[in-house]
């Protein structure tokens, strides 16, 4: 039995396994890595084109709700002017049905008073002449009432 390894042997099963190396290397390998890289590049660049994307969408969700703040500050002012407005033309109309008011209640409080003495003054007179009725019918005699001025 020999030991030693025979060289030609060796190189001729080592040709054949290099040549099959470099053919799948070639046909198989290289292509395979190439597109690799391109589909490694593709999701780079999908991924940075993502961000800018987001960045975009972000700056104008910024942008939108600056302003929504502004317009909701612009609405709270409007507001807060047309609640004055508001309030100043209604307390403007309340002194004014208040002077009103206070006209007509004077002007009635004048027309009673002025009823009243009317009134006592026809009352007065006729109580005179009912109480000289009276005195006549209770006397069975004529009276004759007070002289009223």
């Amino acid at each position: 039995m020999n030991i030693e390894p025979d060289w030609v042997l060796i190189l001729l099963q080592v040709l054949p396994f290099l040549a099959t190396l470099i053919a799948l290397h070639l046909i198989l390998f290289r292509p395979m890595l190439a597109h690799l890289a391109a589909r490694e590049s593709a999701v780079v660049d999908v991924q940075e084109a993502t961000r800018r994307v987001i960045a975009r969408a972000e700056d104008a969700q910024a942008r939108w709700d600056a302003r929504l703040a502004e317009a909701r500050a612009e609405g709270a002012t409007l507001r807060a002017r047309l609640h004055a407005e508001g309030d100043t033309r209604r307390n403007a109309l309340l002194h004014e049905a208040r002077t009103e008011a206070d006209a007509r209640v004077t002007a009635a409080l004048a027309e009673i008073a002025t009823a009243r003495d009317a009134a006592r003054d026809r009352l007065r007179a006729t109580a005179s002449d009912l109480a000289a009725d009276i005195a006549s019918t209770v006397l069975d005699r004529p009276v004759r009432g007070p002289e009223t001025p």
